[in-house]
């Protein structure tokens, strides 16, 4: 939502090149975060549990985000205060996205194709709900808050859904069982957990290099799609 009112902000601040420091706002904490997590995630898992930890990355961060959405809808809309939302929406969003792909994969990899679909999903959201509010760039200021009122209602009801799924049922339960593998089970609350080794009918990708660290392959993988992501955002910019 926050890239897609580009228009409206790029309009109010006269400013074309206004898009790309909202863009740089947005991903470059996102990416800092990521990095952060690889190596401060285990230590929370360590102290709070996995099931804790992740409890807060990706059900009350859905909160976090929504009080961020009520900030910028009541806040007056200068160039920096637009940046500083920006660069808060990149980390909230960073923490809580990289965390719920850890515990899609982790809960069975076969369904992360249906995460793909649902970001894609969430792509589209934004234009649908311009198409019903009739926003556009010369949109009044209630229009504009009506759109991130949307926002606001998309994050509680996505926190009371989780909470469901975390609270009522066993849904996420593998996931994290599978998480704190390398945590340490005195550190788990979880009860009657088979310690036996599991088997599954997969493969490993290039065992040998997986050996001695993260396989060379991994980080090229990432190079080419953080490329890939790079040459997108400047078409959008154009």
């Amino acid at each position: 939502l926050y890239a897609a009112l580009n228009g409206f902000y790029v309009d109010k601040f006269e400013s074309p090149a206004y898009y790309v420091v909202m863009l740089l706002c947005l991903y470059l904490p996102y990416s800092v975060i990521i990095l952060v997590q690889e190596n401060a995630d285990a230590r929370f898992d360590m102290k709070f549990s996995t099931r804790t930890a992740y409890y807060f990355r990706v059900v009350l961060m859905q909160l976090v985000l929504g009080g961020i959405c009520i900030i910028w809808m009541l806040m007056p809309q200068r160039r920096s205060n637009v940046l500083a939302i920006g660069v808060s929406l990149g980390f909230v969003i960073g923490a809580m996205a990289s965390s719920a792909k850890k515990l899609i994969a982790a809960m069975d990899p076969s369904i992360s194709m249906y995460g793909q679909i649902g970001v894609q999903t969430g792509y589209l959201q934004p234009l649908i709900m311009f198409s019903i509010i009739d926003f556009n760039p010369l949109a009044s200021i209630w229009k504009f808050r009506l759109a991130i009122a949307y926002a606001v209602f998309v994050s509680v009801a996505m926190f009371i859904i989780l909470n469901v799924l975390h609270f009522r049922s066993d849904a996420f339960t593998k996931g994290y069982e599978r998480l704190s593998y390398g945590v340490g089970v005195e550190q788990e609350t979880f009860e009657d957990v088979d310690s036996t080794r599991q088997f599954t009918e997969t493969e490993p990708l290039f065992p040998e290099e997986a050996k001695h660290g993260v396989p060379r392959w991994v980080w090229v993988w990432c190079a080419i799609n953080g490329f890939l992501m790079f040459i997108k955002l400047c078409q959008m910019s154009l």
